[in-house]
């Protein structure tokens, strides 16, 4: 569904045969780019959406997200290998980003660009994923699973975990900023900065995390 200043009610909506498990615009004009379950790509403007074959290989996709269309990725896996993809600018189906030999295996969940030269990636088993200078690099794990991941810069990440926790990794480590009293299971992580930031999880759970 889309809506813009001049829409009224609901907006105008278009029906997608699947599950679609990320999306991304840049700008009413650039249209919208999304991706779906199976790793197959839809892109355009409502009423003209088309699609993209999928990745080589198959898999699972769990997030996309990308500071521009030159910096655009999304982040699954196949089977228990994780795979983190490039949305290509040419029209074609995602293509793989080399990960180090030494990421656990696991499925990644989440992905944030802070710019086009600065990405993280997290997995449900705790990994820390970082591409700097066009390569992806292994960083200290959490100890939980991760299901969101929001940043700001080197040393300012913040993730939400499966078991009801917001951790930030400073660079060298790990650290706890919150812990649900009750049992809670976040499931997505966003703000405007380091000291706004809102949580969410399963059964209506909202939190919001004021430094």
């Amino acid at each position: 569904t889309t809506h813009t200043a001049a829409s009224t009610g609901s907006g105008t909506s278009a029906p997608v045969a699947a599950a679609v498990v990320g999306l991304q615009g840049f700008g009413a004009d650039a249209g919208v780019l999304g991706v779906l379950r199976d790793g197959r790509l839809i892109e355009g403007q409502l009423g003209s959406l088309t699609q993209r074959p999928g990745p080589d290989g198959g898999g699972t996709v769990k997030d996309l997200q990308g500071s521009s269309p030159r910096a655009l990725f999304a982040v699954g896996g196949a089977g228990l290998r994780p795979r983190i993809w490039r949305v290509p600018t040419d029209g074609g189906a995602l293509a793989d980003e080399k990960l180090p030999a030494s990421v656990p295996n696991q499925q990644l969940t989440a992905v944030w660009a802070v710019h086009d030269e600065l990405v993280y990636a997290v997995g449900d088993q705790g990994a820390l994923l970082e591409r700097t200078g066009g390569a992806w690099s292994e960083l200290p794990s959490a100890d939980a699973g991760l299901r969101a991941v929001r940043a700001f810069g080197k040393g300012r990440v913040y993730a939400a975990t499966i078991d009801g926790r917001v951790l930030r990794f400073e660079g060298t480590r790990w650290e706890e900023l919150y812990r649900h009293p009750g049992p809670a299971s976040f499931t997505d992580l966003t703000g405007s900065a380091v000291d706004d930031l809102w949580v969410v999880g399963h059964d209506g759970l909202v939190v919001h995390w004021l430094e």
